[in-house]
């Protein structure tokens, strides 16, 4: 990996972003490789399941690492921005944060697929949401297309993201097939982890007392943290047919391009303690965003 080379921006150049998913945490992982101050904000406990692509498991250890770049869940918010100057990482905290003046720009990349995102822009300087759901100048300042597709990672200044398109991106033919799902609501456990491999038929967790079985052999690219309380229909298992645990830890491309998306987008943004107001004066359809500072 390049080592980070980007100077570090001001303490007044925060982002919070929204969420724990593998779309949120290449997101923060690229912006705190940009320099940028980043704050994961996640009220309550993630059913995220692709873990070895993610941040999620700071919410429990208080401590993951994605590529070279750490997370650490904050105990305090005291002199929060002391604690990211000490090295390049992620800082993650339960705590709700909206608004605050050291975190202008707000990044919703909670994905959430089937519930339209609240308008949170009076919470922030800009306002990028990810995922269906969100309309420019309806809920968000700007968006990044999420859809696979050739316009994944897009940055869309009118107009509203694509909605969801229902299937899973097939992965050496298998789609949706390769998933588990809670059969109903109760207390989900396994003692699998990321990257085990599977075979077809193996019982690799249970939801009360029934049992969820490998769709197919493989290796586990996704898995719900064991121990959580899950409601039916939420997503539990993935099992890559591939069968290499190197494919199921790190950045995915998916994540990796949109997060490319976002970098671009904020290229533009420039902030100092002594001007730290920003305003949006325009941005471009070719994804570079231009922000300038208030007068």
């Amino acid at each position: 990996m390049e080592p980070l080379t980007t100077p570090h921006k001001t303490p007044a150049s925060g982002v919070l972003i929204l969420g724990l998913t593998d779309v949120a945490s290449a997101v923060a992982h690229q912006l705190v490789r940009d320099g940028w101050m980043v704050m994961m904000s996640q009220p309550k406990a993630p059913t995220a399941h692709r873990r070895g692509m993610a941040y999620t498991d700071a919410y429990w250890d208080d401590h993951a690492v994605l590529d070279g770049i750490a997370c650490v869940r904050l105990a305090a918010l005291e002199d929060w921005s002391n604690n990211w100057h000490s090295q390049p990482l992620v800082l993650m905290t339960e705590t709700p944060l909206l608004p605050d003046p050291r975190l202008p720009i707000l990044i919703d990349a909670r994905m959430q697929k089937r519930t339209i995102p609240p308008d949170q822009r009076s919470s922030a300087a800009l306002l990028i949401g990810l995922g269906p759901g969100f309309q420019v100048g309806q809920n968000c300042h700007l968006a990044i297309e999420t859809c696979w597709g050739d316009t994944l990672g897009a940055l869309i200044t009118t107009g509203s993201t694509q909605a969801l398109s229902g299937e899973p991106r097939p992965i050496e033919g298998y789609g949706r097939e390769r998933i588990l799902y809670a059969p109903k609501n109760g207390l989900w456990e396994s003692t699998y982890q990321i990257g085990d491999p599977v075979t077809a038929g193996d019982v690799v967790g249970h939801v009360g007392q029934q049992s969820l079985k490998a769709p197919l052999t493989g290796v586990l690219r996704g898995l719900t943290r064991p121990g959580l309380t899950v409601k039916e229909g939420t997503k539990l298992v993935e099992v890559d047919p591939r069968g290499e645990q190197s494919l199921v830890f790190g950045i995915g491309e998916r994540p990796r391009r949109i997060a490319a998306g976002i970098s671009t987008a904020l290229e533009g943004w420039h902030q100092t303690p002594e001007n730290p107001d920003i305003t949006l004066e325009n941005a471009s359809p070719d994804g570079a965003l231009t922000a300038l500072l208030n007068p």
